[in-house]
């Protein structure tokens, strides 16, 4: 059965979601980005320091891929500040059946940003986080 996912938007959060979509040309990652920040707000239970979150390099944390290790953490119960865009998914136990649970939740992301889903064997236990990360981006328009 599916776990139907409810979405809160922060008074900020719609405020800046309604003054991105009237626009004409839009900043699709402005808008891709803020869509993945709020689903990623509502699935995370307690926000952890952006210092954790940051990538190597100490640049400003993407929400697509907040939200990809996120739920790698989830499914692995590794802490995410385990995952960089490095680790190949398999060293965390990442198994067929988790990948395919990773692709079910990376595919609701997918389709709230009208992009065109991931399929089945698309990811594999060998990818890395950026690998994962870089096939989202393709998938996203």
């Amino acid at each position: 059965m599916r776990k139907k996912l409810t979405i809160k938007f922060s008074a900020a959060e719609l405020q800046e979601l309604v003054s991105i979509i009237p626009e004409e040309n839009a900043d699709k990652k402005k808008l891709k980005d803020l869509v993945a920040t709020v689903i990623l707000n509502s699935i995370r239970p307690v926000k952890q320091s952006s210092t954790e979150l940051s990538a190597a390099g100490g640049a400003a944390p993407d929400p697509v891929m907040q939200l990809i290790v996120h739920i790698l953490s989830q499914r692995t119960g590794f802490p995410e500040s385990d995952f960089t865009p490095d680790t190949v998914l398999s060293s965390k136990g990442m198994t067929d059946s988790k990948i395919t649970q990773l692709i079910g939740f990376l595919n609701q992301y997918i389709q709230s940003v009208n992009g065109s889903t991931i399929g089945a064997g698309e990811i594999s236990t060998g990818d890395t986080v950026q690998s994962v990360y870089d096939l989202v981006q393709t998938k996203t328009p």
